[in-house]
């Protein structure tokens, strides 16, 4: 016999909401800078296929087409709950030996009444 319930799907989160959802206290790029470091995801964003493999990522290449003026990037996804738990273990024990600096936009950014714009 067929079920009638539908089938539980597990959500799938972009870098950005997961970062969001695991309440980091810093947004996408400096997750993925993490990883990077970690060796999870590669200088393209792909995640490593050992990660794939176990369920944590996922890899999605949009399909596109050709247009020399737009290269496909790979995305890399956190496969629900499972992937969420992993990104949020691997960024703590990251975060218990290395420091992420924050900084608003406004401070990376020179003063321009600094010595260096005298010249412009």
């Amino acid at each position: 016999m067929f079920s009638t319930k539908p089938k539980q799907v597990a959500k799938v989160y972009k870098i950005d909401e997961a970062a969001k959802e695991l309440n980091l206290g810093f947004g996408r790029n400096t997750l993925y800078a993490i990883l990077k470091n970690l060796k999870i995801v590669n200088e393209h964003n792909a995640p490593a296929d050992e990660y794939v493999e176990n369920g944590y990522l996922i890899l999605k290449v949009p399909v596109l087409p050709p247009n020399k003026n737009f290269r496909n990037h790979p995305v890399t996804l956190v496969n629900g709950d499972k992937g969420l738990n992993f990104i949020r273990e691997v960024v703590e024990e990251y975060l218990k030996t290395n420091q992420v600096l924050k900084q608003k936009r406004s401070e990376r950014m020179p003063d321009p009444t600094d010595e260096i714009w005298a010249k412009y």
